[in-house]
């Protein structure tokens, strides 16, 4: 169930939410077009929204330590400092730079 009450997900990012692409480059262009909305996200403070993009990004590119970084800016935005810290060690597990 989706944080908007339903199997699948609605509202203004219901389309990349609920897509499942296949191909590589069909997951390259999906996750760029969710890093775009979730910037648009934090730029005007919705960072739960923010956060729910970098969530799907991830589930598509697990092992993409910018995508956990840029969550767990969001999550310490929200004051959610044990959350911001798992995804800043993935993060930093996965890149060390």
């Amino acid at each position: 169930m989706s944080m908007f009450g339903s199997d699948v997900p609605s509202g203004a990012h219901g389309d990349v939410l609920s897509a499942t692409p296949t191909d590589d480059v069909s997951k390259a262009n999906l996750v760029d077009e969710i890093k775009r909305r979730a910037k648009g996200s934090i730029m005007s403070k919705n960072y739960p929204e923010a956060v729910l993009l970098y969530t799907k990004a991830i589930d598509i590119y697990p092992d993409n330590a910018i995508l956990h970084a840029n969550r767990s800016m969001c999550k310490l935005s929200m004051k959610q400092a044990k959350n911001a810290l798992e995804d800043a060690i993935k993060a930093t597990e996965l890149d060390r730079k």
